[in-house]
């Protein structure tokens, strides 16, 4: 990410933003992967059968009420390769906005966490830009590194924890170092912070 990032600086002399986002392809990823694998809500939004309905097997009645796990939705080897892994390549193939992808056909969705079915979230395109520009600007301007304990070991985030608060999953308290790293960056450059 911040190899796509420095290169753009250094081309252009400025930090990207969202518009220059297909310039930054494997950040798109990780933003993405990011989303599927620790999805910041555990359920979409209710949804209410308005016909009956047979899936796998199962009767499902006109005037049920539908929650979807999300975590089972973005766990689902059929559609992910591994789910239980990281992995930003598996987004390589497209390079679609959460907007796009999220209100096309649903064999072409990328991730569910904007909802599904026609109640997703309203402010996906503001989303996306504010993780977006927020990610850009501070990997521009640092690096993410790990803590130390006392022996001067590095701490390393599990990205396997998390804490559910019902509808909502937040990470477990973590430390990590942001090391400024623009000197070097914008050195390079006519750039000024």
């Amino acid at each position: 990410m911040c190899e796509e990032i420095d290169k753009f600086i250094s081309d252009t002399g400025r930090i990207p933003g969202f518009s220059d986002r297909d310039l930054l392809p494997y950040l798109c990823c990780v933003l993405k992967e990011n989303g599927r694998f620790r999805s910041p809500s555990n359920f979409g939004i209710p949804h209410t059968v308005n016909a009956d309905i047979r899936v796998s097997g199962y009767f499902i009645p006109k005037g049920t009420i539908l929650m979807a796990s999300m975590h089972a939705m973005h766990a689902n080897e059929e559609v992910y390769t591994d789910p239980s892994r990281f992995l930003p390549e598996r987004f390589n193939k497209s390079n679609k906005m959460w907007n796009t992808s999220t209100n096309g056909p649903i064999k072409e969705r990328e991730t569910y966490i904007f909802g599904w079915g026609r109640r997703t979230c309203p402010a996906i395109y503001f989303t996306e830009v504010e993780i977006f520009n927020m990610c850009v600007r501070t990997l521009a301007r640092c690096s993410i590194e790990p803590e130390f304990d006392k022996e001067g070991n590095p701490m390393l985030v599990d990205l396997n924890l998390s804490n559910s608060l019902g509808l909502g999953s937040v990470p477990v308290p973590f430390k990590v170092r942001l090391v400024p790293r623009t000197k070097f960056i914008f050195a390079t450059t006519n750039f000024t912070t």
